[in-house]
């Protein structure tokens, strides 16, 4: 998601009067009780959270069912399957799956399915990727000696093909869990790096294991640079806060730097992007008729009863779920007044307020094959961070995301995966891994002609390190990955 372009989100025209339902245009990506070609006569039961890779393109966990083949798991990138569970490598047998995973944009992914060894007949929780077999209970946990992987969650890939994920661990091969960590690795070379873990300090406090302890809910930059986690800190009732690049940016209970008269209260979801933009949301200790909010970098960009893109956030008024890009742009489900009202903004996250935008919300139709006519009803804006972060916002101006669809006229209502096209751009994006970078699937000779001129030209595909500028850095960076033969 690295991008120099600055896209200007616009809305379209669709009526909003309270006599005609505005018509969105979107495109399905699928939809649960489809039977596509590649499903081997198989139906759509499941899918789960959309998630982008850099450039833009689309991933998710799927489950199929019916026919001679028995129930399976897909990975769906682009525009069909990448992977289905029965074709799992070594004699491992593959079943389920968490709602959180992670594509990258050459169609490396990594997911949290149930895993049965070989010759074995219980399963465990275990990450599998586009390479195959990463890890899984009992295995010995990377990095910190005597201790046993007990479960491996909450996996996301981030630019390169790196994964992070949140793992637990016992004292005993089998046993229960006594501690939670935060991981990151690499799907092609298996490897993977303990960032830190309950017990570890920080600011002068302790992270906890008892509730509340380490959350699910934690996000890193593309960049891998950057990370943010809800997490439990202190002894005795604990105290829920929010860590961020080794420090503690937000605690319950303390004021915002930004408003000494506003406090935190609960934190719902966090993300981060490639430039260090820190966003939260969550509840403030405040009038309930205001509570709910938004912050970047401790500032509140908006919040309960701000009234954004035409529509009041009326309480009670709350975030399902967020996400923020590398080009300063926040996407966010706003659940208003009644649990059945539901909307999807996208916005600046430095003027959320003045720039937002309306994509979708409960009651609309939408208009499948862009002929100006409503197809379907949006009966339900489905995404949370419950289960996943819910929402994955890339730099490319299309926004994916899960709805229920109802038909025109009454009928049941079915989940799709939909693609909201406001501001998209056909310009190439930077190689998914710059040792390959004129993206010819080799790392050699032309490699270094192709980076060395976007580098010259100061090209932002020549930022090979992330830090926001074209410089000797980015010069080290690449023979760093050339030498090595990829990333």
């Amino acid at each position: 998601m690295r991008a120099a372009r600055i896209i200007a989100l616009t809305a379209l025209t669709a009526s909003s009067f309270a006599f005609a339902q505005p018509i969105r245009r979107g495109e399905i990506v699928l939809s649960v009780g489809d039977s596509p070609a590649w499903a081997g006569g198989q139906t759509v039961e499941s899918m789960d959270t959309p998630f982008t890779a850099t450039d833009g393109t689309v991933g998710f966990n799927g489950g199929l069912t019916g026919g001679t083949l028995g129930s399976r798991v897909f990975i769906y990138f682009n525009n069909g399957p990448t992977f289905f569970s029965n074709e799992a490598s070594g004699g491992y047998t593959l079943s389920g799956r968490e709602g959180s995973m992670g594509v990258a944009c050459d169609g490396r992914f990594v997911y949290s399915p149930s895993l049965t060894r070989p010759g074995s007949t219980g399963s465990s929780d275990s990450l599998w990727s586009s390479a195959g077999y990463l890890l899984a209970e009992p295995d010995p946990a990377p990095g910190a000696p005597g201790k046993f992987i007990k479960f491996t969650s909450r996996p996301l890939m981030l630019g390169r093909g790196d994964f992070s994920f949140v793992a637990g661990f016992s004292n005993t091969a089998g046993g229960t869990t006594t501690d939670r960590a935060l991981y990151k690795g690499n799907v092609n070379g298996g490897t993977f790096t303990l960032l830190y873990k309950t017990g570890d300090t920080f600011d002068g406090r302790v992270l906890r294991f008892a509730t509340p302890t380490m959350s699910f809910n934690y996000d890193f930059s593309d960049s891998g640079e950057n990370v943010i986690q809800i997490v439990g800190i202190d002894s005795g009732a604990g105290t829920n806060a929010v860590l961020a690049n080794g420090h503690l940016v937000a605690v319950q209970g303390e004021a915002l730097a930004s408003d000494p008269n506003e406090g935190w209260q609960n934190f719902t979801g966090v993300g981060v992007n490639d430039s260090g933009q820190q966003m939260i949301f969550g509840d403030f200790i405040t009038d309930i008729a205001a509570d709910a909010f938004i912050t970047v970098n401790g500032n509140i960009i908006v919040r309960e009863g701000d009234t954004i893109a035409g529509t009041t956030l009326t309480t009670p008024a709350s975030v399902r779920t967020a996400s923020i890009n590398n080009l300063g742009k926040i996407a966010a489900i706003w659940q208003i007044a009644a649990s059945t009202n539901r909307a999807l903004f996208v916005g600046d996250a430095t003027d959320f307020r003045g720039t937002a935008i309306k994509i979708v919300q409960t009651g609309d139709l939408l208009d499948i094959d862009g002929d100006g006519v409503g197809d379907r009803v949006v009966s339900d804006l489905v995404e949370s961070t419950v289960a996943s972060p819910g929402m994955d916002l890339a730099d490319d101006g299309a926004v994916f995301t899960s709805l229920n669809l109802t038909p025109i006229g009454g009928g049941t209502a079915v989940k799709s995966i939909v693609k909201f096209c406001f501001a998209c751009t056909n310009e190439p994006s930077c190689p998914c891994c710059p040792a390959d970078f004129n993206s010819d699937g080799g790392v050699d000779g032309p490699d270094v002609e192709a980076f060395f001129t976007a580098w010259q030209d100061g090209n932002a595909c020549g930022d090979v390190n992330n830090d926001g500028g074209v410089d000797g850095g980015d010069v080290e960076a690449f023979y760093t990955l050339w030498s090595a033969g990829g990333c």
